[in-house]
């Protein structure tokens, strides 16, 4: 069954470097399955902050990132994962291709509300497969009162 067919198209606003062999997105989707709302980011689309913005604005609990990243820039690639997941208070599973020189290396965040603030936990793993629970009651909670904490000057329309 193609991934088209179970969601919808996913476009790539964030091409990067890759112009020559992907057409650039004009939006961000959001979409629903088993009543939990996501979006999904693909690869580059995880470096820009707005990205992640404007999915939660649009009714987004977690995202998906599959990546092509090569091995030796894993540890970048999960400051950027581990980033955007604390600074919006989602969840991230960012899955990276096990075929070589990529190495595997996926990615899973999640938060815990502690009483002094929320703590990120981390799980990765060798190959691209991870599994985790996300209380998304707790998720959606703090992703809220983080939207409510944004002053406003970057935040972006649901446009």
């Amino acid at each position: 069954m193609k991934a088209r067919s179970l969601v919808g198209p996913i476009r790539f606003p964030c091409t990067g470097q890759r112009k020559i062999e992907f057409t650039t997105g004009r939006s961000i989707n959001v979409f629903q399955s088993s009543g939990i709302k996501f979006s999904v980011a693909v690869c580059y689309d995880l470096d820009f902050p707005y990205y992640t913005k404007v999915a939660i604005r649009k009714g987004a609990r977690i995202l998906f990132n599959p990546s092509l990243i090569h091995e030796s820039l894993h540890g970048m690639w999960h400051i950027y994962v581990t980033g955007r997941s604390l600074e919006n208070r989602i969840p991230i599973l960012s899955v990276n291709s096990s075929s070589p020189p990529l190495g595997g290396g996926s990615i899973g965040t999640f938060l815990d509300e502690e009483e002094k603030g929320v703590r990120i936990r981390k799980t990765k793993a060798a190959k691209s497969v991870i599994s985790y629970t996300v209380d998304m009651q707790a998720t959606s909670s703090m992703i809220e009162r983080r939207m409510q904490e944004d002053p406003g000057i970057y935040s972006f329309t649901n446009e």
